[in-house]
């Protein structure tokens, strides 16, 4: 027979719905398995106790799961373990001795967490390659030697390659403004980006190195209204080229 009413109550405010249970009132010594614990270790007996459900486990985790139960009689107030069975698959067992007229009642309830493990490995392992694919990327931009940026949507920058670092450290103007911004006008362009949600350009002089230096600097909304990227050119190398250009035109017409 199984347990009286009271202990029925008891065990369902202490176990989930649907789980394989184990009951031992501990002053009359009456067991109860569940239906659910039965079918969860294929278990024929009439007669059950916790010996021979211990006995359906590997040898290690039936002596940890014996332990613990002890534990529990001693006093700790939960038990939860991850154990094998013999046919490989994990069950987590949780368990507690609960007071109730004037008698202990000792529940333990069994899950199969073979699956959800599986689950939470194959995620832990996409997460590390999704890690590792990130470490790539950011090893990637850090190695362009042009500054490349992203903003949030409200326009404070969210992520930056090794490049516009380097400038915001190098260029007097970035001193005191706000975190990462390269120039004063920065978020302005970025602002008129996110206005007419198209690209916005603008090409400045800025002092980098000890040197006069000439950058494109452009920002573009990234599609689902997720911030603005931008990115900035050197262009020195062709400015100087059209000034050398301009003044060998100039000396041929003198």
């Amino acid at each position: 027979t199984g347990p009286d009413e009271e202990a029925m109550r008891l065990i369902a405010s202490i176990t989930s719905d649907n789980s394989a249970i184990y009951y031992k009132n501990l002053h009359s010594k009456k067991e109860w398995v569940s239906s659910q614990l039965r079918q969860l270790l294929s278990l024929e007996y009439k007669a059950l106790d916790l010996p021979l459900i211990a006995d359906e486990l590997e040898e290690n985790d039936a002596d940890r799961l014996r332990q613990g139960v002890i534990d529990l009689k001693a006093g700790q107030e939960h038990l939860r373990l991850e154990v094998k069975d013999k046919k490989g698959r994990t069950l987590e067992c949780q368990g507690r001795i609960a007071d109730a007229n004037s008698q202990r009642h000792l529940i333990l309830w069994f899950q199969d967490i073979s699956e959800r493990n599986q689950h939470l490995d194959r995620a832990k392992g996409e997460s590390q390659a999704l890690k590792k694919e990130v470490q790539n990327m950011s090893n990637l931009l850090n190695a362009l030697p042009i500054p490349l940026w992203s903003r949030e949507p409200g326009l404070t920058v969210r992520y930056c390659n090794l490049a516009y670092m380097e400038a915001c450290e190098e260029i007097p103007e970035s001193a005191g403004l706000d975190p990462l911004e390269i120039y004063a006008q920065g978020k302005k362009l970025a602002q008129k980006a996110a206005e007419t949600k198209s690209l916005a350009k603008e090409r400045r002089h800025l002092v980098l190195h000890g040197e006069r230096k000439l950058y494109d600097f452009a920002e573009k909304p990234i599609d689902g209204g997720n911030g603005l990227a931008g990115f900035a050119i050197d262009m020195t190398e062709l400015e100087q080229a059209q000034e050398a250009l301009d003044a060998h035109r100039s000396s041929q017409s003198a």
